[in-house]
């Protein structure tokens, strides 16, 4: 598991080294008391290469430190965008460094899928396959230029 939502550490029973521990995913949700809002961060190879996605899918830049990090927003979800050189990307103490990717995602809902993919085919985003139709709808999954999946999701329409 890479994404948790953490809203208290002393309801859920957490210890401090659980927590830590937490952090130490490559992407790691949680919801900062100040603001309440959502963030999640993911491990980009290039930050500049990965704004024009997120752009497409409705975030803005919000902040930008340096060409490592970027901050992008949707609504009231905020998203780190961690290159090469953030804290996020350091060496861990048991040697292993984390890396983008993985199948853990973030869900963004779409109105119509089959324009957002064209949209974002346009752009030469890749998709892992067409968009596919379950009980709640149609779901597709894009990639970031760095592998991090990002699922779009248009619910089904009351009249299905």
């Amino acid at each position: 598991m890479r994404s948790v939502v953490v809203r208290s550490t002393q309801s859920l029973g957490i210890t401090a080294q659980a927590l830590w521990q937490l952090s130490t995913l490559s992407a790691f949700a949680y919801r900062p008391m100040e603001n309440n809002m959502p963030v999640v961060r993911y491990l980009v190879n290039d930050v500049d290469a990965s704004l024009p996605i997120y752009k497409s899918l409705g975030f803005k830049l919000q902040n930008r430190w340096g060409p490592p990090f970027a901050i992008v927003k949707r609504k009231s979800l905020s998203l780190w965008l961690s290159g090469p050189g953030t804290s996020a990307r350091k060496k861990l103490a048991n040697g292993s460094t984390p890396e983008p990717g993985g199948w853990n995602r973030l869900v963004l809902e779409v109105k119509d899928i089959e324009a957002t993919v064209a949209a974002l085919k346009e752009q030469g985003a890749k998709f892992s396959s067409k968009p596919i139709k379950g009980p709640g709808g149609k779901q597709v999954l894009v990639e970031d230029p760095s592998g991090n999946p990002i699922e779009l999701f248009e619910p089904r329409s009351k009249a299905e």
